[in-house]
């Protein structure tokens, strides 16, 4: 039986407990593993900048879980593909609407890609929602906890920007794994004046359903362009979208 104190433990170089117990604090509970752990939290809150969302880890996280999950690289072929659905959308489309024309050329993006350049526009929409969400949740403590907790407010600050990121993360590589275009999920995700697509989505998509892939490329092109002109001129899209979330978390209307 080992009457060792807690979190103490025979030296890795001593195995018969022969000079006394090893003085790694963390050998009980698995030792250099946790020391690991430990130091790299406090790399990512060091890391996160002083912003309500830890974004690097997020991104890093996004794109770990989508190289764990498979993520092939867009082919020439692809782009080329890609570029060709844009051109004939917008062709149909001119005749169609009265909105002109937004996007001077169409792109290929893999998952990674999309995660990439995503990532302005959540910035963008998330920040100030989670700004006030930090805000809300300190001025929900009692006066006397909140100077209590003074101290150690910006350290709470930290810790929560590394879990609202690692969360993200998660969410954004499983939402990478369901879009077809930049724009689907209704945000003006992509570079301006660039409609993007993501040949492996719309493969895959077009293989389970059984039909032909470039039927399904131009459609989704005909979307996204379409959507492009709806709203290219429409700057305080993402603004309202920012107002209205930090009015929800607020309570107001």
């Amino acid at each position: 039986m080992n009457d060792l104190p807690f979190g103490f433990g025979e030296s890795d170089d001593d195995p018969d407990g022969k000079n006394g117990p090893s003085m790694d604090p963390f050998a009980a509970l698995g030792g250099a593993d946790l020391g690991q752990m430990l130091q790299q939290l406090g790399r990512m809150m060091s890391a996160g900048g002083d912003g309500p969302v830890n974004w690097q880890l997020a991104q890093e996280t996004a794109q770990q879980a989508i190289s764990a999950g498979g993520d092939s690289p867009v082919s020439p072929e692809q782009r080329d593909a890609a570029a060709e659905a844009v051109r004939l959308a917008e062709m149909w489309l001119d005749p169609a609407t009265a909105f002109a024309a937004t996007a001077t050329s169409g792109v290929a993006w893999s998952r990674q890609e999309w995660v990439t350049g995503s990532m302005p526009t959540w910035r963008r929409v998330i920040d100030p929602v989670a700004e006030r969400m930090a805000a809300a949740q300190l001025d929900a403590l009692p006066e006397q906890v909140r100077e209590m907790a003074g101290p150690l407010s910006q350290m709470m600050r930290q810790l929560g920007s590394v879990m609202l990121g690692a969360q993200l993360g998660q969410g954004l590589a499983g939402l990478a794994g369901s879009v077809l275009t930049g724009r689907e999920v209704g945000l003006p995700i992509g570079p301006d004046h660039t409609a993007v697509l993501l040949p492996g989505a719309i493969d895959g998509f077009a293989a389970e359903h059984q039909i032909p892939a470039d039927e399904v490329r131009l459609y989704q092109a005909l979307r996204e362009t379409a959507w492009m002109r709806l709203f290219g001129h429409v700057d305080w899209l993402a603004d309202e979208l920012v107002a209205g979330g930090v009015a929800l978390v607020s309570g107001g209307s």
